[in-house]
């Protein structure tokens, strides 16, 4: 009987690594995700601004 509890006590020690692991592995991914977006939209804006600079070069032609 002491063995049953024992196993089930590794058991439950094990899920909660593995638990903790992944929720570890999803904030990393949902900072990753947060990154590219906030990247993204600092491109957005410049490659705005640049199409705005080219023309309005191109109309004072």
């Amino acid at each position: 009987m002491e063995s049953v509890a024992a196993g089930s006590e590794e058991l439950n020690a094990s899920v909660r690594e593995i638990s903790e692991a992944m929720m570890k592995s999803r904030d990393t991914a949902m900072s990753a995700v947060d990154q590219v977006a906030s990247a993204d939209t600092q491109a957005s804006r410049r490659s705005d601004a640049a199409n705005l600079t080219y023309c309005s070069g191109v109309w004072a032609l």
